[in-house]
């Protein structure tokens, strides 16, 4: 907690440094991640899995090694 507290205390300096003025000061929670909030989590389907892997595959220049390839 220590170490997110000093981030968050250089960043609103700078921002405090560069704000407009009459703008409202930075505070240290403005730069301070919030993780009592929970974000739903989405499952992904096998499909979305599937279709992000060959995304990979073809930006990396790999090959497709499977067998029975699903869609073609």
């Amino acid at each position: 907690m220590v170490q997110r507290r000093g981030h968050a205390l250089t960043a609103s300096t700078i921002a405090n440094a560069h704000r407009k003025k009459g703008a409202r000061p930075f505070g240290l929670s403005d730069f301070m991640p919030d993780f009592s909030k929970e974000t739903p989590v989405r499952e992904q389907s096998t499909e979305e899995q599937i279709s992000i892997v060959e995304a990979l595959n073809i930006a990396l220049k790999g090959r497709d090694l499977r067998k029975d390839k699903t869609e073609e």
